[in-house]
């Protein structure tokens, strides 16, 4: 059942519904607009969460319809619901609702959470991305802090929540007590930063940086072509020189100055003329597909619109019809981000075998306990997902192939803590897929597992011998998870991505803006981020659908396809052809982004509306000592600029506006109400201590996540895993180690 009104618990709500899962939704009534000339963003939201969700509109203070939703609650498996400045979006409290359903689990979304000194303060979605600490790291250094597009953290928390339900049906499964989720919108996008909190324990604080990705990285960027932008993601050398054979100037392939990433970082005049030179004659769809032919990752820049129209969305039907509410206006909206296909073949459960996590009991219980994960991904996407799941209890094994030994004490300490983050909670095995043996290890840990977690392209995986349909087919109750950038079938499946790519892709770059300029790029990955919690949910669906069938499934995750699930209102906008020019939410004139005293200090402001805005300009302006009747905007930029950013938000909230301090990493970390939530871990490595951002699903209180294991070395654990996974003798695992197959780490940590 869903009591929200947060678009973070509808997308929590809609996503089940995709999934196939019975989902209610009671809402006050609506009213009805003539056409759509008066097409709202709010009814473009409502038309895109709710068109798979049966909706009852009722007057909650009318007594008939409250008897009718509270025998709903009674009959509930999971109630959602949403809480923020202050007050629950429906008459239904927790309280209330543990008295009417002891039973049904509770997921409530809000942007700072159900407990903490920010509870009720006023929000936005502007105050989301300053308090989530991506607005301090986006836009370009000599400028004030840009925001992407509106609802970007609402949805992210929306798959966040996901996870939540999931793990509270799997703790009621396995013989826990139904609990109550808090999941805030603040502690959901700390989680999905990749790089900050690394590169702050290692002593720098990430700030903005335009369209630069890094010293070592080069080029990586948008290009000029004929009709549009197209971002060419260089990240290797070899890419690099497949770049050069692609555009015929394969007589630069090992000149020194452009060998490397930080030499052609160095000499980016140079090679910016290069690729201008090639791409500026070439239509952008053509410059893409040419560099992908060879390997070389890269991209049209789209606008909602080329999305409506991407060949490989179109094949894969990802986009669907629904209409508005108020106007009943048709428009086209993201579909499910998440396929997944059912075993074929003998799915009985094996007797002896249930498919359930052991039982557990208490306030320590796990809700993954027993349920053994394969991780074979690289880059962040996959390792997020089975770092998450491993977080929930599963038993993680981070499946690796062998390579030159890798010495982690020779990373950039940033580095070491990146894999800290990610792979913490899993072990690791070096398998050579390679050799015979090697190929039957691995095939024999991944269909004794319960889940298997893959990101490469694809096809890759059927050429190793381990593709799902031969991993299910010899063990039909594995959960296969691929990941890949455009999914697995469709004319652009074999393109290459990076998630500033996806970015790209998806239009979400092009509606990070400053007014009139080309898009620009996120401070962080928050595509490969996304693509994670969406293949954890995916995967725990698996799980649990595979306790009432019997069977697994193969799951089919496309990163663009996530991503492009978090701008539904953008989508629609588009698709509304009689209004071409329609402002998508976001970017309104009523956000604004204020300079305070201090370096580089901000305060993200969204302006209270006309009934309000005078007499708060009264207040401000008294405040700000200014005599002049000026407006609201210049009397808030006139009081912050001799004031702290904390100070400025404080006054404003006071007023009940949506202002928040726009927070970089160190703010994150030193932040009261995070430390009042207990929503940062110590991490340690090399005897450097970093903090981290813990999970953000709470359960009455507590995180519902336990950190058990440092993130491992290579092959550290593969003599321990042969054993305990393949039951393999002490002497079985001495050949296996001699001839090659497997690979032990021997140096101490």
């Amino acid at each position: 059942m869903d009591l929200s009104a947060l678009r973070s618990s509808r997308f929590c709500a809609r996503l089940a519904a995709l999934a196939g899962d019975e989902v209610s939704r009671f809402a006050p009534p609506a009213g009805v607009t003539e056409g759509p000339e008066d097409v709202t963003s709010l009814d473009l939201s409502d038309a895109y969460l709710s068109d798979v969700v049966a909706t009852t509109e009722i007057d909650f203070s009318d007594t008939a319809a409250r008897t009718q939703v509270e025998a709903a609650i009674v009959d509930a498996d999971v109630v959602i619901s949403s809480y923020a400045a202050g007050t629950y979006h429906s008459p239904y409290d927790g309280p209330t609702l543990d008295a009417l359903n002891p039973g049904a689990v509770q997921v409530v979304t809000s942007p700072f959470g159900l407990t903490g000194p920010y509870r009720d303060l006023p929000t936005s979605s502007l105050t989301d991305w300053a308090a989530g600490g991506y607005l301090y790291i986006t836009g370009a250094p000599d400028r004030p802090p840009l925001a992407g597009p509106a609802n970007v953290c609402a949805y992210a928390t929306g798959y966040m929540a996901a996870i939540a339900m999931e793990a509270g049906l799997a703790l009621v499964r396995a013989g826990g007590r139904a609990e109550r989720f808090d999941v805030s919108h603040m502690e959901t996008m700390l989680s999905l930063h990749q790089l900050s909190f690394p590169r702050l324990a290692a002593g720098h604080v990430m700030t903005r940086t335009g369209h630069d990705v890094g010293p070592a990285t080069y080029p990586h960027g948008p290009y000029q072509a004929r009709d549009g932008e197209v971002f060419v993601g260089i990240v290797t050398d070899e890419e690099w020189d497949r770049f050069l054979i692609a555009i015929g100037r394969s007589e630069l392939s090992g000149n020194p100055r452009l060998e490397t990433g930080p030499a052609r970082k160095a000499n980016s005049d140079q090679v910016d003329e290069i690729v201008t030179a090639w791409m500026a004659s070439l239509p952008m769809q053509a410059a893409a597909d040419i560099l992908q032919a060879m390997r070389v990752p890269a991209t049209p820049c789209t606008t909602p619109g080329d999305l409506l129209i991407d060949p490989q969305l179109e094949y894969r039907g990802y986009f669907r019809e629904a209409k508005t509410a108020r106007s009943h206006t048709s428009v086209q909206v993201p579909g499910n981000p998440i396929h997944s296909e059912p075993a074929r073949g003998d799915v009985g459960i094996p007797s002896g075998e249930s498919g359930r996590s052991p039982s557990v009991s208490g306030e320590v219980a796990l809700p993954l306990l027993g349920v053994t994960v394969v991780d074979m991904s690289l880059w962040w996407a996959g390792p997020m997902a089975a770092r998450i799941l491993g977080d929930l209890g599963a038993n993680v094994i981070r499946l690796e192939r062998p390579t030159p030994p890798r010495d982690l004490a020779t990373w950039p300490l940033s580095q070491r803590f990146v894999h800290a983050g990610v792979n913490r909670n899993k072990r690791s095995a070096v398998i050579d897929i390679n050799t015979p043996e090697g190929a039957l290890l691995s095939e024999q840990l991944i269909t004794r597992a319960d889940v298997f977690i893959q990101n490469f392209r694809p096809g890759v995986v059927d050429r190793m011998g381990i593709g799902p349909e031969r991993m299910l087919g010899i063990n039909p109750r594995l959960v296969y998870a691929s990941l890949s950038g455009y999914g697995t079938q469709g004319p652009k499946s074999q393109w290459g991505t990076y998630g500033t790519l996806s970015e790209a892709a998806s239009s979400v770059r092009g509606l990070t803006h400053y007014p009139g300029e080309r898009g620009m790029r996120l401070g962080d990955q928050l595509p490969d981020a996304v693509c994670g919690l969406a293949g954890t949910v995916a995967v725990m669906r698996g799980l649990r659908q595979r306790e009432a069938t019997g069977g697994g499934c193969s799951i089919d995750i496309s990163q663009l396809e996530t991503y492009v699930a978090l701008i539904g209102e953008e989508i629609a906008a588009a698709s509304l052809r009689t209004r071409p020019d329609w402002q998508a939410p976001g970017g309104a004139a009523d956000d604004i982004v204020v300079p305070c005293a201090g370096h580089d200090a901000w305060v993200a402001v969204t302006l209270p509306g006309p009934d309000r805005a005078s007499g708060v300009a009264d207040l401000v302006r008294e405040e700000a000592g200014i005599n002049a009747d000026v407006s609201l905007r210049e009397a808030v930029a006139t009081y912050a600029a001799s004031r702290s950013k904390s100070e400025t938000a404080a006054f404003l909230q006071s007023l009940g506006v949506a202002a928040f301090p726009v927070l970089d990493a160190r703010d994150l970390v030193e932040d009261p109400h995070l430390a009042a939530r207990r929503s940062l871990i110590e991490v340690t490595v090399d005897g450097v201590t970093g903090r981290f951002p813990a999970s953000p699903i709470r359960a009455e209180g507590r995180s519902l996540a336990a950190i058990r294991r440092p993130a491992p070395m290579e092959g550290e654990h593969t003599r321990e895993i042969m054993s305990d996974e393949l039951f393999l003798d002490p002497e079985e695992i001495d050949r296996l180690l001699a001839s090659g197959a497997i690979r032990q780490r021997v140096e101490s940590r």
